[in-house]
C-alpha cells in the first residue's frame, strides 16, 4: 500500500495484509516478529480520543468513505535499519471488527533511532475490492500498527489503545423550495358612468341662458339675471334691467327665454 498524490494505493504486499486479517474480519493478535533492539510505535502527536466524521472522497479514481479528523505522527523505533519503511494502521472496534485504514509516508529508518511517519487521511472503504469495512456509528478502541519495508513486508506489530467515535456522514436535508406566492390580481377600479350633459332648452330670445339661477327671489319666479348681478322677474324682455345694466341673461324655459 503505497500514498500517491495524497490516494491511497494498494499493492500486492498491501493487499495480503489485509487479507491475513480476514478482509476486515477479526484483529490480528498482539505485538510480533519482535528483533533485537526494542522496537516500538507510539502516538508522538495524534489525538488518541475524539469524533471521527466519515464523508466520501476520491481514492484510485473511485468514491471512497473517508476522514481527515485524525491525523498525525507515530514515532517509530526499530533495531535494524530499513532503507524503505511505511506504517500501515488498522482501527478495530472492541468486538475485533475493523472499520478504518491508514498509511503514513516511506522514508528510511535508521536502526535504534526514532523515525516520525505522518498520515493525514483515514479510509473506512477501499472499493472496489474493500467496500465499506463497518458499520456506522461505530467506536474504535484500539489500532493496530504494522511497520513494512519496501516491499509491503510487516517487520513488526503494535497495539495502540484509542477511543474514537465513528460518526456517519450525515445527509443535509434539501432546502425546502417556497412555493411561489400567487400574485394578487388588482381589483378593477370601477370607471364612472358620464355624466349626461342636459340638452340646453331652445332659446329663440337672443340672449345666453342663464347658468346656476335660483327659481325664486324675493319678486317672485326668476326669469333672467341683470349685468349688475341682480335677477329679474320681468315676463316682458323690454326695458328689463333697464336701471341695472342691462339684461344679461335668460331663465330657459322661461318667458324671457321665447
Amino acid at each position: 500500500m503505497k500514498v500517491r498524490d495524497g490516494k491511497l494505493v494498494l499493492t500486492l504486499g498491501a493487499l495480503a495484509l489485509l487479507n491475513s486479517c480476514g478482509g476486515g474480519g477479526g484483529s490480528p493478535a498482539g505485538p510480533s516478529g519482535v528483533p533485537q533492539g526494542g522496537p516500538s510505535i507510539t502516538l508522538s502527536a495524534v489525538p488518541s480520543s475524539g469524533t471521527i466524521t466519515v464523508s466520501e472522497c476520491a481514492a484510485n479514481g473511485v468514491v471512497a468513505l473517508c476522514s481527515r479528523d485524525v491525523r498525525g505522527t507515530l514515532t517509530v523505533r526499530y533495531g535494524q535499519s530499513v532503507s524503505e519503511a511505511a506504517v500501515f494502521l488498522e482501527f478495530y472496534t472492541a468486538s475485533a471488527v475493523r472499520c478504518a485504514v491508514a498509511i503514513t509516508e516511506r522514508r528510511p529508518l535508521s536502526a535504534n533511532s526514532s523515525t516520525n511517519f505522518s498520515f493525514d487521511i483515514v479510509f473506512f472503504s477501499l472499493p472496489p475490492d474493500y467496500p465499506q469495512f463497518c458499520p456506522l456509528p461505530n467506536t474504535a478502541t484500539r489500532i493496530v500498527a504494522y511497520l513494512l519495508d519496501g516491499s509491503d513486508q510487516r517487520l513488526y506489530t503494535q497495539d495502540l489503545q484509542v477511543s474514537y467515535s465513528l460518526v456517519a456522514p450525515t445527509a443535509s436535508a434539501p432546502t425546502p423550495t417556497p412555493a411561489p406566492s400567487a400574485t394578487p390580481t388588482p381589483a378593477s377600479t370601477p370607471r364612472p358612468s358620464p355624466t349626461a350633459t342636459p340638452t340646453p332648452a331652445p332659446n329663440p330670445s337672443g340672449f345666453p341662458a342663464c347658468v346656476g339661477a335660483p327659481g325664486s327671489a324675493s319678486c317672485g319666479r326668476v326669469t333672467g339675471r341683470c349685468n349688475n348681478g341682480q335677477y329679474t322677474c320681468s315676463t316682458n324682455r323690454s326695458g328689463t334691467c333697464s336701471s341695472n345694466g342691462g339684461l344679461a341673461c335668460v331663465v330657459c324655459p322661461g318667458p324671457l327665454c321665447q
